[in-house]
């Protein structure tokens, strides 16, 4: 791949406001008001700009759509506005959540399958997969990769870390185990290496910055980088958790 394509990662999405109340407070920032995302999809489509997987995506005006977690939402309403438009996207689904309560049950998987949508790995159990032993970790890539291909029928190559963590042991038994790729939530921009960074939506992203994205803008492509960093930086100092519990404590006081 010798065009550098923008992979976003979305997570899931509202219509009312109340459909916010069983998501986990840290998480309300990755959910995205329907109107918002459909904004999204169809300035792309004004800007003659292709929405694909991140298997099929290519060319200047490619961009990427990807989806984590296997919310129902992406089911209900982030897969019809793409189809709709003739876009499609790859959905990252933790196989051991498929059909549980606010999941995508397995005939929703086999639809989007069947219309042109890519499933890939999120994981068998969310867990996150830097510093598992070697066998928990062949436990959460093989198994995940098995039940989804034989759900779907076909083949399953593309693996989204879980939090984006990862070393190098990650990356070895991911390919050990069949990955063709394996997509990271570090930001940047796909070029052709077998770990692909992305560039994470929130609800606080702009429009704005979606066409900035999709133009391959550079400065706020590094500004997304640095703001990755920090991040890693400060989840690092003081442990996932009391990251979060910040992030909670600093949602309230906002």
């Amino acid at each position: 791949m010798k065009t550098r394509v923008p992979v976003l990662i979305y997570h899931g999405f509202y219509n009312r406001e109340e459909e916010l109340a069983g998501v986990p407070g840290p998480e309300h920032r990755y959910f995205l008001s329907m109107d918002s995302f459909a904004r999204h999809v169809e300035r792309l489509a004004e800007l003659n700009y292709s929405v694909h997987s991140v298997e099929k995506v290519t060319g200047p005006r490619g961009v990427a759509f990807t989806f984590d977690d296997g919310h129902l939402s992406n089911y209900t309403s982030a897969y019809p506005l793409l189809a709709e438009h003739g876009f499609s996207g790859t959905f990252f689904i933790v196989a051991d959540w498929i059909g549980k309560p606010g999941r995508i049950d397995v005939p929703q998987l086999r639809e989007m399958s069947s219309r042109g949508m890519s499933i890939g790995s999120h994981g068998f159990t969310h867990a996150f997969l830097a510093g598992l032993s070697r066998e928990a970790l062949d436990r959460e890539l093989i198994a995940s990769k098995e039940r989804l291909e034989q759900l779907l029928g076909t083949e399953v190559g593309t693996l989204a870390l879980p939090g984006g963590r990862m070393d190098r042991q990650v990356l070895d038994r991911a390919r050990a185990a069949g990955y063709r790729m394996v997509c990271t939530s570090n930001a940047g921009l796909m070029k052709g290496g077998y770990a692909a960074p992305r560039l994470s939506i929130t609800s606080h992203t702009s429009l704005q910055t979606i066409e900035g994205y999709a133009r391959r803008d550079s400065v706020l492509i590094a500004r997304a980088r640095t703001a990755h960093a920090a991040r890693a930086a400060v989840k690092s100092l003081v442990g996932v958790g009391n990251y979060e519990a910040l992030c909670r404590s600093l949602l309230r006081t906002s």
